[in-house]
């Protein structure tokens, strides 16, 4: 279903010589420096507490815990999805070539993406530690 209704855009691309969302053909690839350094990237723009703070690390501080005492699953749940969003921001600056590896905003998306990263955690943080602290409840009983 999905795809029938992709048709028509990429028809209408095609004709008007635009190409696709993906990776440029000279962007598709890379070598292993260039992946290191958008991973180095990701990390340093997401552990920057002038853009974010401490939310970043204490949403990880709190999956940490929930997988120690609270909700196994949900800790589970949160980590992979934040490691995908981590891992997508990387990926971005890895095989659009022409972005450069830094983290100026007019050059490179990195910080509006990891900003899914933060909003992520800033909603996941409290149920988590909510999870744990009924753990605790239930053990004091």
């Amino acid at each position: 279903m999905i795809a029938a209704a992709a048709v028509p855009w990429r028809l209408w691309y095609r004709s008007n010589g635009i190409g696709g969302e993906g990776p440029s053909a000279a962007g598709a690839g890379g070598s292993l420096d260039r992946m290191l350094d958008a991973l180095r990237l990701s990390f340093d723009v997401l552990f920057d507490t002038t853009l974010w703070s401490v939310v970043p690390v204490v949403a990880l501080v709190a999956v940490g815990a929930a997988l120690v005492w609270g909700d196994r699953r949900m800790a589970a749940y949160v980590a992979v999805l934040l490691g995908l969003v981590f891992l997508g921001g990387a990926w971005v600056t890895y095989a659009f070539r022409e972005l450069p590896i830094t983290a100026q905003e007019s050059a490179n998306p990195i910080v509006r993406y990891t900003g899914a990263f933060v909003l992520l955690s800033a909603a996941a943080t409290p149920l988590l530690l909510a999870s744990v602290w009924r753990s605790g409840a239930e053990e004091r009983r």
